[in-house]
């Protein structure tokens, strides 16, 4: 399958109204000789996240928003972005750790049985660049063959610069470009706004006096 017939088929793909997924669109798709498993979601904003956060439990994955996914396939790999060049989905990482020393940084999960591990998690959360109205994000899960090649966070420790930014027991990095062969799957995550929860009527008050400002 072409590059632009995999994109072809996630732009048509149907989303259904609890994020669920029929079992035909689990089948694996083919990007060249790589294979990838997909499921789509969406779901409201107002609605909890227990049902996504509970298949992330145990794994390691790295999150993207759903536009960069082209130039990722067209790579071959999730590169590394030591010297800023690419667009970061989570705003904290000019000074993270793991980017200024050349690795891909990803989410591990599988330290679940730390003490206080729900705040650390919450100071990197997954699903906060899904925001409502933007296409979504992807979560890209690693194979468990690649997680021989992560650096614990606990490197950061013994690396000498202690300014440089970590999320500890949460974040690891895979040193170098992070091939797609090692992805086993890619969850597509889209939230969709709610207009009656509080989320939706802070944001449209706060765009409101935003808006106010401007036109004085």
């Amino acid at each position: 399958m072409s590059v632009w017939q995999y994109l072809s088929a996630q732009l048509s793909a149907v989303y259904d109204q609890y994020g669920r997924t029929n079992e035909a669109n689990r089948s694996p798709k083919s990007v060249g000789l790589i294979t990838m498993r997909e499921r789509d979601f969406v779901q409201a904003e107002s609605q909890p996240f227990r049902d996504l956060e509970a298949m992330l439990e145990g794994r390691v994955f790295h999150v993207t928003k759903r536009q960069h996914m082209e130039a990722i396939i067209c790579s071959g790999a999730l590169l590394p972005n030591a010297d800023g060049h690419l667009e970061t989905t989570f705003g904290s990482s000019a000074n993270s750790f793991f980017r200024l020393n050349g690795c891909v940084s990803v989410f591990d999960y599988r330290n679940h049985e730390v003490a206080g591990i729900a705040e650390y998690r919450r100071r990197c959360y997954p699903f906060q660049a899904a925001r409502p109205g933007g296409a979504g994000i992807a979560i890209l899960m690693l194979k468990p063959e690649s997680y021989q090649e992560l650096l614990p966070w606990t490197e950061w420790s013994i690396s000498g610069d202690l300014s440089q930014n970590i999320v500890p027991y949460v974040e690891a990095g895979y040193p170098g470009p992070l091939p797609l062969s090692m992805i086993d799957e890619v969850l597509f995550v889209r939230i969709t706004e709610d207009p009656g929860c509080l989320a939706a009527l802070v944001r449209r008050s706060y765009f409101s006096i935003l808006l106010t400002s401007f036109s004085r």
